[in-house]
């Protein structure tokens, strides 16, 4: 199913703010389908699922399930999201390397099969699970080079992947084939194409071993486009598509799976704000808003990044190095300390776009500051 509508104009971001109040988040379910349907398009035979960590709101959820899409869950509470939507488990992997003895068993109520597992630990306690279960086995690939580099938690290493094939068989339980993830927002595909080219060497070996896998999941990573220096999302699908031809031509019959979230959640949501405060400091303006980063801008702490925050009506005015802080006590909560804007007056609006990858999931309540309320545009 495809979803159209159209995308939130100034004009229209203008009213919101005015007749629902800031600090605002406005999602368009028509980014997140074109940016999972691009996804389809380059890569029509990998199965996207999309990681709800990344944007755990029932809206998006609602927006992949209508168009038939999968998901990666990690906790309960995700699970239940998913119930809530209807959403066929199927449609669904557990990718979180470590889980109790109930949170298996709360998954399995729900109708998920695939685990992913990383360890000798994780592996046992599947033990007696049998035919229930499809185990995923979590590679670690080190790279720097990444915003958040997601192997230095978890991931096996590459040498111990057979010892840890030979375990779950002795314990009759299947090992349906190797997941990796290579870090979160990617400046280049460098280190995915080896991934990808490490896993098809590796099913080629245990073939001829008679050991004949049925997916692989080469994870998230999948790179926003928060700047005009980061990597285009067309460019890196193409990239990686080289090394996934060849892997789909030798493994016809073998899923691929991947994980995306922030390259299908960062353009979901925008985020509209307003000036409460104003001072000249240290030859710079300073202005204070009305959410900060212990709110939606919690990406500046966690995520290392550095949103563009620009005058929801655009000027042609001079524009000088500004300071944007947020609306606690806390002297950390600076979103942005050279941003530049124009002279701007107390009561303007400022707005904030491909804000949507984990700024709602970050969030807190400190201070209690309100959060930014919800809304749904264009559905």
């Amino acid at each position: 199913m495809s979803i159209t509508a159209l995308l939130a104009p100034t004009s229209i971001f203008l009213d919101l703010a005015k007749i629902s109040e800031t600090p605002l988040l406005v999602y368009q379910p028509v980014e997140v389908a074109a940016q999972y349907q691009l996804l389809t398009k380059a890569l029509p035979y990998v199965e996207h699922h999309f990681a709800i960590k990344s944007l755990p709101s029932a809206a998006a959820i609602k927006t992949i399930r209508d168009l038939d899409g999968y998901f990666d869950i990690a906790t309960n509470g995700e699970i239940d999201l998913l119930r809530d939507a209807q959403v066929n488990p199927e449609h669904c992997i557990h990718t979180h390397p470590i889980k109790r003895l109930q949170d298996i068993n709360y998954a399995l109520d729900y109708g998920v099969k695939h685990f992913i597992v990383e360890n000798p630990a994780e592996i046992l306690k599947f033990r007696g699970f049998g035919e229930r279960v499809v185990l995923i086995l979590r590679v670690a690939f080190e790279n720097n080079l990444a915003a958040c580099n997601l192997s230095a938690k978890f991931g096996c290493a590459q040498a111990d992947c057979r010892d840890l094939i030979q375990l779950a068989q002795s314990l009759n339980l299947t090992i349906g084939g190797i997941s990796f993830h290579v870090g979160s927002q990617m400046p280049s595909s460098k280190v995915h194409q080896e991934a990808i080219n490490w896993a098809n060497n590796l099913y080629l070996e245990l073939q001829e071993e008679g050991i004949f896998f049925s997916l692989l999941d080469i994870g998230g990573g999948f790179p926003a486009r928060y700047t005009s220096q980061d990597i285009d999302l067309v460019t890196f699908l193409a990239e990686i598509k080289l090394p996934l031809d060849r892997f789909h031509h030798n493994f016809p019959d073998c899923r691929i799976l991947s994980e995306p979230g922030r390259c299908l959640a960062a353009p979901a949501l925008s985020l509209i704000t307003q000036i409460v405060g104003k001072k000249y400091k240290n030859g710079q303006t300073w202005y204070y808003i009305d959410d900060g980063v212990y709110g939606s801008f919690s990406g500046v702490i966690y995520d290392h990044q550095r949103h563009i925050v620009a005058p929801l009506i655009n000027s042609t005015a001079h524009c000088y190095s500004s300071v944007i802080a947020g609306p606690t006590c806390d002297s950390i909560d600076i979103i942005d300390d050279q941003a530049i804007l124009p002279d701007m007056e107390i009561g303007d609006y400022l707005i904030t776009h491909n804000i949507g990858a984990y700024s709602m999931a970050t969030a807190t309540d400190f201070n209690f500051v309100p959060r930014a309320k919800l809304l749904v545009f264009g559905q």
